[in-house]
């Protein structure tokens, strides 16, 4: 779990294959979108050679101030984070969150592991 771009870096230090989860998966921040891209632009910078983002959509507490709908700037941010960085592939799933979801991290790293994501 990390809190800021800073510690994301830090935890990517020489790492060849990340497992990244959008953070905060019980609500929806204005920062999440941002920090997709970001993660992408910084394993590429870091040489991570294999990135898995994991986005859950959150239907229920989504929302966008902006003129496009969320689902459309939530759109737009995945495909710059793959512009950025070609070894990067997302994993969009509607699986609900909640406060723990340890099991469904590991669940879902033995996955990406076993090349099934």
């Amino acid at each position: 779990m990390v809190s800021n771009l800073g510690s994301l870096q830090i935890g990517m230090e020489g790492a060849d294959q990340v497992l990244y989860f959008t953070h905060d998966y019980f609500s929806m921040t204005s920062c999440k979108n941002n920090n997709l891209v970001a993660a992408a632009d910084s394993a590429k910078k870091l040489g991570v050679k294999k990135l898995v983002a994991v986005c859950p959509v959150e239907h229920d507490m989504a929302f966008s101030d902006d003129s496009k709908t969320w689902i459309e700037k939530r759109k737009e941010a995945e495909e710059m984070a793959l512009a950025s960085n070609a070894r990067m592939s997302l994993l969009s799933t509607d699986l609900v969150f909640g406060k723990d979801p340890t099991f469904l991290v590991h669940y879902m790293h033995q996955c990406a592991l076993a090349g099934k994501i």
